[in-house]
């Protein structure tokens, strides 16, 4: 490996443990702190982790906000 090719796998690493520490912090204020106003950003930044990390189907959104609309939560479109 070249010192590039390193630079730019150090970057990715950086990248996605910033992009795991944000998401576990917003998790932990909705799930401990009881941060619903959180919840919109959530909602509105998982389909980018999915898409990133877990590569869900195309309908696997929709049945959530489904799910959600079901229990009384709001969601933001």
């Amino acid at each position: 490996m070249d010192e590039e090719e390193i630079r730019n796998l150090k970057w990715w690493h950086d990248h996605h443990k910033e992009s795991a520490k944000w998401l576990a912090i917003r998790i932990h204020q909705v799930l401990v702190e009881g941060r619903k106003d959180i919840i919109p950003i959530l909602l509105g930044s998982l389909p980018v982790y999915m898409q990133e990390y877990a590569h869900p189907s195309p309908h696997h959104f929709s049945k959530i906000e489904e799910e959600l609309d079901e229990t009384g939560t709001e969601t933001t479109e």
